[in-house]
């Protein structure tokens, strides 16, 4: 029976590479989906990915940014996806379910910071449609490929920026409060909220899944003031 999680000590620390910490696993013959993989964190997982043996799918906003970032890179697929859009994410995870491949890693990682009061066409605040609905989505949608591998692992990328705020329930679209997007600590209040929401979907996914499913754990790649 799988153990409850806990957090994990180790070796590894701020200063640590992708590369350091995948060194000696192997992940030839497993799949992935990265979303965000073409620039930063993202772009970094794909790449030590492939260098484990994974196959990769990147579904991208902007084909044109990821086939540049992602050029010369052997076992990867970029395929269009918008997070903030449900019916690009319903589109992307019918093409992969109709290949009837099993999912054995999935890296919520995709996400906007901090951008002024935008809202997706269904009226919600884009930062919460982007790094956590359309991901709560995606992996809803994908479930029937994450359970047929067995064993597979679903990891949403947060921050230590939910220590600064919880998830406002009662006002997610900043429709009653003020809305602040410049850079200070009180002006990211959206943002820290964002990684709120994703850790407690981490969680919740994790005990919901615990009996045969994908097990789910939240990562902070780093810590900064919100």
């Amino acid at each position: 029976m799988p153990t409850p999680q806990k957090p994990v000590d180790s070796e590894f620390g701020a200063a640590s590479t992708a590369a350091e910490v995948i060194r000696g696993i192997s992940l030839k013959g497993k799949t992935a989906i990265v979303t965000g993989g073409y620039s930063g964190i993202g772009l970094e997982t794909v790449r030590v990915f492939v260098t484990a043996g994974a196959h990769v799918i990147v579904p991208a906003r902007s084909r044109t940014k990821a086939d540049d970032a992602l050029k010369g890179l052997r076992d990867v697929e970029i395929e269009s996806m918008e997070l903030s859009d449900p019916k690009s994410v319903n589109d992307f995870a019918d093409r992969f379910l109709a290949s009837n491949r099993a999912l054995d890693i999935l890296v919520n990682n995709a996400g906007i910071m901090a951008p002024p009061l935008q809202r997706d066409k269904r009226g919600y605040e884009l930062q919460l449609s982007t790094n956590y609905l359309g991901h709560f989505q995606l992996t809803a949608r994908l479930l029937p490929a994450l359970r047929r591998a067995k064993g597979a692992r679903v990891v949403s990328v947060s921050s230590w920026g939910h220590r600064f705020s919880p998830f406002h329930f009662e006002d997610p679209n900043f429709e009653r409060r003020e809305y602040k997007y410049s850079l200070g600590r009180r002006s990211r209040q959206a943002l820290c909220e964002r990684w709120s929401s994703r850790l407690l979907a981490s969680s919740r996914r994790d005990r919901r899944d615990r009996s045969g499913g994908p097990r789910s754990s939240s990562r902070t790649p780093g810590g900064w003031s919100c």
